[in-house]
């Protein structure tokens, strides 16, 4: 089963191995429980986005103002490394 990191997944997996027995699951439930990658990697963005995410605001708060007008575009451009 794959499953997220919720604490109840993990109480619902001992529950279904005391229910049906480890000697009963293939190899005795080793692998019965997989964490979901995709999840894990969200919550790795998460926090990396919690890190990075002021400066973020600020470059897009730069490149709003820099092409709000034709002029101050064309000011952005000319200045621009190629």
């Amino acid at each position: 089963m794959t499953l997220d990191n919720c604490s109840t997944n993990d109480n619902m997996i001992g529950l279904m191995e005391t229910r049906i027995g480890a000697s009963n699951l293939l190899l005795r439930g080793k692998w019965l429980h997989i964490r979901c990658c995709a999840h894990i990697l969200n919550l790795i963005v998460k926090d990396g986005m919690e890190v990075i995410g002021a400066a973020v605001v600020r470059i897009r708060e730069c490149v709003a103002y820099s092409v709000a007008t034709p002029k101050r575009y064309e000011k952005f451009e000319k200045n621009s490394p190629r």
